[in-house]
């Protein structure tokens, strides 16, 4: 058996092995000959001479009967692509649980291996996220302890170069990538990368921007795999209702009951899933039966998670989305009990696929739902604020927040946020960059965990906030650029840390490039503007387009090289060096 997630490589790996298996047997070498069966074409087949039958008539056999006589003569290899691809026969409203579900599914490769002789041979693949533990996988397929069990892993960094090379590509990849052979086949074979005119080019180096043409591709492929009654945006909505569940879960990744799967996918398309559906569920991509850390027993059979909380973040903005798309007829109620906030990554989603009227749609959404009360309103305002606040949004009208709890805000600096007012919210942090006290929000009665400011904003911060707040720790953290250069530490050096600062340590996600200017002497843009060339040119960053602006984004690869840089007090580095 072979295992593995999607876009690990499975199919290829089984293509390969038929071709090497085809040329023995031509020269001569073996008395085995590969059939190679692809379980998604013989959906709803439950006879082994049936499927064998069909699959001969589709490569052109005259004489179907001589390969099922063939494969029960022991003569050959029988490799039998995705298990995790055929639809249950239980009716998708019965309340039997997920595992039963998936027994009925793959009752044909039950069979198959039943009535293999032992002479022959068997290769079976599919999804390591199909089945619970491999205990279920093994009683499900008919197989026994003795079978050999072989799961394909991402790929590492010399994995990475070497498949890169090995299929003619030249350069690399952006780092936000995962290191999965097909999501980066699509990123290459689509010319995302190489021969891209500059901006395109900025676009996909922005995580956000990546990610979301990702997730296209991932349900455009499931839709023409599984061949389900749904277009590849409705199931992109499923995906991401599953990503809002998900938010309400002690771990952000899940779990997701199979309740959870059917749930979402009534809320999305109104009619109750059918088979074909139900396999589209069963097989979510990047979605796993099991995690680091939480125990089987703890949890409901057929739960799944989120593997990679990039892709879960990704997925969470679709419903934040559609509620700013669609304020009035939006249900709130979906945002109830929600406890995991919207991320960087997912807000930079929203901002950039709401388009040119983004700000001015940002800005209606918020008047709708501030008014509202319920918890499902005020969980989807503090996602609401969190997208204006990290985008550095244009928000127009007044717009009064009650009640709302996020878990950070941070007001940058050039952007007026002064039409919000915050009254008896809670925040875990608030952090303040070099801001015009008349482009602040106003606080009251707020509770704040931690403000963190420059010096330069102390005297407002004490003024102002302080007094009519409750806040347990204020902290001014602002890099002493006059104790640095009284310690000696050139004026090259100061601009780069604060580079450093900006990207690597104040945001993780990206940062706009206005950014990287304040705090400084005007005189210093120019060298600013050095640095960032030599360090995009060096991959430390890459420049992207987000909601229309330009965004520096950190390889997060080399964030431990570049925080020693402010560590070490490394002055003669040669990103600090002046031409």
């Amino acid at each position: 058996m072979l295992v593995g997630e999607y876009g690990a490589g499975k199919s290829m790996a089984l293509r390969d092995i038929f071709q090497k298996l085809s040329l023995q047997y031509r020269q001569g070498a073996d008395s085995q000959f590969p059939v190679y069966v692809n379980l998604r074409d013989h959906v709803e087949q439950y006879d082994p001479d049936e499927c064998i039958r069909r699959h001969a008539s589709s490569v052109g056999l005259k004489k179907p009967e001589n390969l099922i006589k063939a494969w029960r003569s022991g003569l050959v290899y029988l490799i039998l692509d995705g298990f995790d691809e055929l639809a249950p026969r239980i009716a998708t409203g019965s309340r039997k649980r997920a595992q039963d579900l998936r027994n009925s599914a793959i009752n044909l490769v039950r069979r198959l291996v039943e009535e293999t002789p032992k002479e022959g041979s068997i290769l079976l693949a599919g999804r390591n996220n199909y089945f619970d533990t491999d205990a279920e996988l093994h009683a499900a397929v008919g197989v026994n302890s003795g079978w050999k069990l072989f799961e394909i892993h991402d790929l590492d960094d010399d994995d990475l170069a070497r498949f890169i090379a090995d299929h003619g590509w030249e350069g690399g990849v952006p780092d936000w990538v995962p290191k999965k052979p097909l999501l980066i086949s699509y990123v290459k074979q689509n010319d995302l990368i190489e021969g891209l005119e500059a901006d395109a080019e900025m676009r996909i180096s922005d995580p956000a921007s990546g990610w979301d043409y990702l997730v296209d591709k991932i349900c455009e492929r499931e839709v023409s795999q599984v061949y389900i009654a749904l277009e590849p945006g409705e199931l992109r909505q499923i995906y991401s209702r599953l990503a809002t569940f998900a938010r309400r879960r002690s771990d952000r990744r899940g779990p997701l009951a199979f309740a959870d799967c059917r749930r979402a996918f009534v809320e999305i398309t109104g009619v109750e899933p059918e088979e074909r559906s139900v396999t589209a569920i069963l097989r979510l991509p990047g979605l796993s039966g099991s995690l680091n850390g939480v125990e089987a027993s703890e949890l409901e059979r057929g739960s799944r998670f989120f593997v990679d909380p990039d892709l879960a973040d990704c997925l969470s903005a679709g419903d934040v989305e559609a509620a700013i798309r669609m304020p009035y007829n939006y249900q709130v109620a979906t945002h109830e009990g929600i406890v995991h906030p919207l991320g960087e990554l997912g807000r930079s989603v929203v901002y950039n696929r709401l388009g040119n009227a983004r700000n001015s749609k940002l800005s209606e959404s918020l008047r709708v739902f501030s008014p509202q009360h319920s918890d499902g309103a005020r969980n989807l305002c503090a996602d609401l604020i969190n997208v204006a606040f990290s985008s550095s949004a244009n928000i127009s009208g007044e717009i009064f927040l009650s009640n709302v709890f996020s878990t950070g805000l941070t007001i940058d600096g050039g952007v007026d946020f002064s039409s919000f007012t915050f009254d008896s919210c809670a925040f875990e942090s608030v952090v303040i960059d070099v801001v015009g006290e008349r482009d602040m929000p106003a606080f009251q009665n707020c509770q704040m965990t931690r403000v963190v400011a420059p010096e330069v904003m102390r005297d407002y911060l004490m003024r102002s906030i302080v007094p009519h707040n409750q806040i347990d720790n204020v902290e001014i953290v602002d890099i002493s650029y006059d104790t640095l250069r009284n310690a000696g530490a050139p004026e090259n050096y100061l601009d780069l840390i604060s580079i450093i600062d900006k990207v690597f340590i104040q945001s993780t996600r990206g940062r706009h490039l206005g950014a990287m200017y304040r705090g400084r002497p005007e005189d210093r843009r120019g060298h600013i503007n050095s640095i960032i060339d030599a360090m995009i040119k060096e991959s430390w960053i890459s420049m992207a387009r987000r909601g229309g602006a330009d965004i520096l984004v950190p390889n997060m690869s080399r964030a431990a090289e570049a925080k020693a840089i402010i560590a070490r007090k490394d002055y003669g580095h040669i990103l600090a060096v002046e031409d």
